[in-house]
């Protein structure tokens, strides 16, 4: 994985993040939309739409990047791959409530890029 793409992904997850807990009201809104989308599809599209989709499509696209630069493996699944870094910092947002921070951010990518990394088998 090159340098450019980690940091663009991690400022990208780092961004999300600080959107997210921008402050009580704004984190409180955040919360409250995505408990509302779990009820009402028009809610879930609206937030997909809005904030879901535009930030998974960001991130793909860095990482089809390093994949078609030969940083990734071309079997990995990139869906998945977004899964997998958004699925952690959702969790500390709603679940755990814990601060996202940088190092957080830094312990997700570097548990993907351990499993995305090109094969070198003989």
């Amino acid at each position: 994985m090159s340098r450019r793409v980690r940091i663009a992904l991690r400022a990208s997850c780092s961004a999300a993040a600080r959107r997210a807990q921008a402050g009580a009201a704004e984190a409180a809104e955040v919360k409250a939309l995505i408990g509302e989308a779990q009820h009402d599809p028009q809610i879930a599209a609206a937030l997909n739409e809005r904030f879901i989709a535009p930030q998974a499509d960001k991130t793909v696209s860095r990482l089809e990047t390093a994949r078609d630069q030969g940083q990734l493996s071309p079997a990995f699944d990139l869906g998945l791959a977004m899964a997998i870094l958004s699925g952690p910092l959702y969790f500390q947002l709603l679940i755990t409530q814990d601060q996202l921070t940088h190092a957080y951010v830094d312990r997700i990518l570097d548990a993907l890029f351990a499993g995305m990394g090109p094969s070198h088998a003989c």
